[in-house]
């Protein structure tokens, strides 16, 4: 299999940022935040692709962002996390409903919640849960838990695995059937080239090798799901170079 990539100039011009996140909305691409020349950028935007043309949302209820993570459940945007100024990190969820943003409360029956993190990853998972692995948080703590948030009940959930992948960050995942796949990412000390693999039919963690893979250790990369593979696409095996 082979894909063919073409520039597409998109109007009016979109403003360059890094750490954005995207997900489609309404069958188009949307993005949502960013860093723009070492600040947060609140930008919301969804790209029509027929005419190529990007359409500006204008609530600015969420505050700017980067390293977030965005997801489509049910045809609803989600929002989690993401880091802003400075050391300012988040673990808020934002819900896009109605032409709006509205963050979303736990009732207090359910308070428990995944603490403040960037550069995280987030799967849907039947239809109704958002599964968030990893990321960084204040001080420089990297993390491998593993939550669940039921959107239905509004619950947190966390999960304990002693198999678990070793704490990483700027990882990417995806969801192939019933399996939620982790590539890469890296601690403060080293960048990953592997790849761990959590079914939800065992509800176990295994470590897989890539055989004739060539992959580079990287970190900041993205994937996307085709058919049962995982497309790997840049990334950086430092803090120099991208590819």
């Amino acid at each position: 299999t082979y894909f063919i990539w073409r520039n597409s100039y998109v109007q009016p011009q979109i403003r360059p940022t890094i750490a954005s996140q995207g997900c489609l909305f309404e069958g188009n691409p949307s993005f949502i935040g960013g860093q723009w020349k070492e600040s947060p950028v609140d930008s919301f935007f969804c790209i029509d692709m027929q005419n190529l043309q990007a359409k500006a949302f204008h609530d600015k209820s969420i505050a700017g962002r980067f390293g977030h993570t965005y997801s489509n459940i049910g045809g609803f945007l989600y929002v989690f996390g993401g880091k802003g100024k400075d050391e300012d990190f988040y673990n808020d969820m934002w819900k896009f409903n109605k032409g709006k943003w509205e963050q979303v409360s736990l009732p207090k029956k359910f308070e428990q919640k995944p603490e403040k993190r960037a550069y995280h990853t987030a799967d849907v998972f039947e239809d109704n849960q958002l599964i968030i692995f990893g990321g960084l948080s204040f001080k420089k703590k990297v993390l491998n838990d593993f939550w669940i948030f039921d959107t239905n009940e509004k619950k947190w959930t966390l999960f304990n695995f002693p198999d678990a992948p070793t704490a990483r960050f700027g990882h990417s995942s995806g969801m192939v059937g019933s399996k939620l796949v982790i590539y890469g990412g890296k601690n403060m000390k080293d960048v990953f080239d592997d790849c761990y693999v959590f079914d939800f039919g065992t509800w176990m963690w295994s470590k897989i090798a890539l055989k004739d893979s060539h992959l580079e250790p990287r970190y900041g990369h993205r994937s996307f799901v085709y058919d049962s593979c995982i497309v790997f696409i840049g990334g950086t095996p430092d803090d120099k170079n991208g590819s």
